[in-house]
């Protein structure tokens, strides 16, 4: 009895895997991939309130940032577009087996917003830190946008990171508010590779 009981409590002391550890991407469902783009340690949402009226009725706006380049997410997207024939279409081998020649780090806005900063400033302010070494600045930017959101792609170049870099932090200044979001590097491990 007491073997069982002490079972029962060491399972419910270990945290289940994550889905996208245990399960091949093919098999991820429409809920599981919103969680990664939006709730993951690639991907991070949050609320900001803006200290005037904006977009309407609404004075805040949610916003995630995501790290779009990485491999999950890569993933995430084959699989919306071709859903189960993922696996075996081409194109969507290539969206995952492509490592993007930058780290993008997608910023997406909800509502729509007209920025009141002109886009090359908030390209200029865009940045990813990392402790101990010179701020990587952006270089090229992708704007979009439907639904109801404003979506701007940053072009960072790639350069070596590990464990040991700790963390990123990505930051930029959009006018009306400022958007700065830690990446943990250690959580986003991804079978193995640390995956940006």
């Amino acid at each position: 009895m007491k073997v069982a009981f002490l079972l029962l409590w060491f399972t419910l002391q270990v945290p289940a895997a994550d889905f996208w550890q245990s399960k091949p991407f093919t098999a991820w469902s429409s809920r599981e991939i919103g969680k990664l783009e939006h709730a993951s340690p690639w991907a991070h949402r949050f609320l900001i309130a803006l200290g005037l009226p904006c977009c309407g009725s609404s004075n805040s706006l949610v916003v995630t940032v995501s790290w779009q380049s990485a491999r999950p997410l890569r993933e995430a997207l084959a699989r919306e577009r071709f859903g189960d024939q993922a696996a075996a279409s081409p194109e969507a081998q290539a969206i995952i087996d492509e490592e993007p020649e930058f780290f993008q780090i997608l910023v997406t806005v909800v509502p729509g917003t007209p920025f009141p900063t002109a886009l090359r400033r908030v390209l200029e302010s865009a940045v990813l830190t990392v402790r101990g070494r010179s701020p990587l600045h952006a270089v090229n930017f992708e704007t979009g946008g439907d639904g109801g959101k404003t979506r701007i792609l940053f072009l960072f170049p790639r350069q070596p990171l590990s464990l040991s870099d700790r963390s990123v932090t990505f930051s930029a200044d959009f006018g009306l508010f400022t958007v700065k979001q830690k990446f943990r590097l250690r959580d986003m491990v991804y079978r193995g590779r640390l995956e940006l």
